[in-house]
């Protein structure tokens, strides 16, 4: 353990120097590499060899491995195998590598030999570890297929398979921009079913659908890869997770409901049973209060409109505004303005209806008795405060048959309500027509960052506001926010 960590600390500190060297300009990537190859390479050879190297519990007389772009992999994964010769397949564009891996892995020309293999085409690839497997059969056989392209190391993956041969691979994190693994991260995997090395490739794809908010994707695909890995009780519980969320996402709650209640209530303690570690403690508490929120929806009527009893309930309506921000929020890191705008105008429009339901009024059918104000003295007072705020709008000469947010607004002010307050009502009219004119409304005018961003200033107000007012903090938000789980952060 002491001289895992002494070679671990030792790659850290050249790491330290590599970062500085990191540039897209050509001089500057040769230099990172020669750095890379004198300096930090060898730490990195040492560890595999003093400790990966143990992983490894036989002799093998062969190590099969696919050629690409990438030699230090390769080399890695000879030290830690060792085996007694080598085969390499490669493409004509990588054959100079071939010589470069047996120069620095000081291997001999007896140990080692070049098949010529097709960069597309499977099928060569099949035939020649068939050759090998009966050239070398009743001894122990490798196969890495870290290098080379997709299509060679898949079937690389599947003829070693198909010829018992054991199948192993260098993980690690990737720089795309040097095309190189980030050093002190690779790690020798030995893979017991050759099917696994599938699903390694795919929970990839899953991350990145996931990283994506693409959650129906990402659970078809988990459920492709439980259906061929039914070991992996893990991949079954991310797809219940993903579909919790895509549902979530269209407010099917009673879909969300059943989805989370499984992660919850049985992949937690299966897991548990299993030794799988896929989601952090905190990321479990997480879930378990997403359930509960997504629960306060569940016994809820769907019809045109919320009943005034539900726009008068404090956590319900806070449930609601945390779903419409952060959904907002998740569309504004994907750049998606204008849904982003609709749900960031909900959260307004939604407040408003909640105070006005904190006086006994809905806006859909609003009782203007219920504000213990006579219908003339509340009308003249909104044509006063439209004279005030030099508002161009007609006076009213009967109070609205239904209130839409700008006489929402105007109506809660005259009622000094202390969250109307927050925003002034010019302000308000003009995200509103902002709102009302874009694409996805009633116009042909796109959401642009300015118009958005006094959107958002405008919804952010009145949220902190209504949490004010009710008690709550905006710190809650973060248990509304859909989770990335530890399993796909490391995959």
């Amino acid at each position: 353990m002491e001289e895992r960590n002494h070679l671990l600390q030792q790659i850290e500190e050249k790491k330290k120097a590599l970062d500085e060297l990191i540039s897209e300009d050509q001089k500057e990537k040769r230099e990172w590499l020669a750095y890379y190859e004198k300096e930090v390479f060898p730490y990195i050879r040492q560890y595999f060899q003093n400790v990966e190297s143990k992983k490894v519990k036989k002799e093998y007389d062969v190590l099969i491995l696919t050629v690409g772009s990438s030699i230090y992999p390769l080399i890695l994964s000879i030290d830690a195998i060792r085996p007694k010769n080598v085969v390499f397949l490669c493409t004509d564009q990588y054959v100079d590598n071939v010589n470069r891996i047996a120069e620095i892995s000081g291997l001999r020309p007896t140990q080692i030999k070049i098949a010529n293999v097709d960069p597309v085409d499977p099928e060569p690839i099949y035939k020649k570890i068939k050759e090998i497997s009966l050239e070398y059969k009743g001894k122990t056989m490798a196969v890495d297929f870290t290098g080379g392209t997709k299509s060679m190391s898949g079937g690389m993956a599947m003829a070693g398979g198909m010829v018992g041969a054991d199948l192993v691979y260098i993980s690690s994190k990737w720089n795309n921009l040097l095309r190189i693994t980030m050093p002190g991260t690779e790690r020798l995997e030995l893979l017991s079913n050759p099917y696994l090395v599938f699903g390694d490739i795919e929970v990839k794809r899953v991350q990145k659908l996931w990283e994506q908010g693409e959650y129906f994707a990402a659970s078809d695909l988990l459920d492709q890869l439980y259906e061929k890995l039914p070991e992996q009780y893990e991949y079954h519980v991310l797809s219940e997770l993903a579909k919790a969320y895509s549902s979530w996402e269209l407010f099917n709650m009673k879909g969300a409901y059943e989805h989370m209640e499984f992660v919850v209530n049985t992949g937690f303690p299966h897991l548990r049973r299993m030794g799988k570690t896929v989601f952090s403690e905190k990321e479990k508490e997480i879930l378990k209060n997403q359930l509960e929120i997504i629960q306060t929806f569940t016994d809820k009527h769907e019809g045109k409109s919320i009943a005034l009893k539900d726009l008068q309930d404090v956590r319900f309506i806070k449930n609601l505004l945390f779903i419409f921000y952060t959904l907002a929020l998740k569309l504004k890191k994907q750049n998606r303005l204008d849904i982003s705008s609709l749900y960031l105008y909900r959260v307004i429009e939604m407040i408003g209806q909640h105070r006005m339901a904190t006086y006994g009024v809905a806006t859909d059918q609003p009782d203007y008795s219920e504000l213990r104000m006579d219908g003339e003295t509340l009308m003249e007072k909104l044509n006063q405060l439209l004279k005030r705020l030099k508002i161009k709008q007609r006076p009213f000469k009967e109070l609205p048959e239904q209130l839409a947010l700008a006489n929402t607004h105007l109506l809660l002010t005259v009622l000094d309500d202390p969250v109307a307050q927050a925003v002034h009502h010019g302000k308000l009219r003009n995200v509103s027509e902002a709102r009302n004119y874009s694409i996805l409304a009633h116009g042909f005018m796109n959401i642009d960052e300015s118009k958005y961003k006094s959107l958002f200033e405008v919804a952010q107000t009145f949220l902190e506001k209504f949490l004010e007012v009710n008690q709550r903090r905006m710190e809650e938000a973060e248990h509304y926010q859909f989770i990335i789980p530890d399993y796909l952060k490391n995959a």
